[in-house]
This record gives structure tokens, sequence and C-alpha cells, in this order.
């Protein structure tokens, strides 16, 4: 279940709190905290708060959907900050950004499989190993990633040039 602030009813319909109680009059289910429970309010029990509390009441989500329906109430659009002009500047930024959010999770779970694989291992892996299994699971991953990954891994993982360590 998905609750919303009384406060961000009062925003999104752009009414007093005045208002928001007569809704509840009118059937809108509204809910309070009470020693950390969630419970319904009645519709009587309005008259204990205060105009001014009418932010510290709680809505399900699905309910404010529905009374907007029902009664065709305007809503300020929530998602304006998506619907903003961005620069030129502004929009190879967020490109760019994104594009890092996408390395930075895929790196993420190669990495994960990169300490499972080695884990089930019965010799170190050489770095060109390395680098083979992290392309198998993302060839978009970059090599100062993987050189990270690399010089993450415990030793007794890492096979080194030269001869064999001593044990």
């Amino acid at each position: 279940m998905k609750f919303w602030s009384g406060q961000r009813i009062l925003e999104r319909w752009n009414v007093p709190p005045t208002e928001l109680a007569s809704f509840i009059y009118q059937g809108l289910p509204a809910y309070k905290m009470e020693k950390g429970k969630i419970l319904k309010m009645e519709p009587e029990e309005i008259h204990d708060f205060d105009s001014s509390h009418m932010t510290d009441l709680l809505f399900m989500r699905a309910d404010i959907e529905d009374f907007e329906k029902a009664n065709k109430l305007p809503t300020k659009d929530e998602s304006d900050a998506n619907n903003i002009e961005l620069t030129a500047e502004e929009a190879r930024e967020l490109g760019r950004l994104r594009n890092e959010k996408n390395k930075w999770d895929s790196s993420i779970i190669a990495a994960l499989h990169i300490g499972m694989y080695c884990s089930g291992l019965d010799h170190p892996i050489t770095h060109d190993e390395l680098t083979d299994v992290v392309y198998k699971i993302d060839d978009k991953i970059p090599d100062t990633t993987i050189d990270k990954m690399w010089k993450a891994l415990p030793d007794k993982y890492r096979k080194g040039a030269g001869r064999p360590r001593k044990e």
C-alpha cells in the first residue's frame, strides 16, 4: 500500500485544509499514524483535527485517484519535473549520466559474478582470463573498470606475472 501525506494532497489539489476535511466527510478515506501504526479514521474524527494538522493525515494513493475520477477534481501535474525543457548541454549531460548509470549497474553485476567465479576456481586467475569472463557478462564494460575489478580481487585469486607463488 502506498500512502501519500495530507500535505501532498493539499498541494496536488491546490485546496485549503478545510476543503480537504469536507472531502473526508464526503467519503474520502483518511488515515492517521498512532503509536507507529496506521489507523483508518472515521469521518467524525476529523473534528478532532485542527485545520493546520491536515498535513499529518495519510491517504492511500488508490483512494485519491479514485476520488479524483469520481469527483472530476483537477490535479496539479506531479510529473512537471519530467517535462522541463532541457538545454542542449543539459540533455548531453543527462545522456552521459544515464549511460554512466547503466555501466555502473552492469559493472556491479559483473564484479559479483567474477567473485563467485573466482571462489569456485582451484587456481588463481590471470588478468586476461578475468577480462574474458567480464566480456562474456557484458562486453561494454570499460577496461578501466575491469582493471579496478582486478585490483579489488584478493591476492589469492590473482595470478601475477612470473613464477608461481610459494604456498
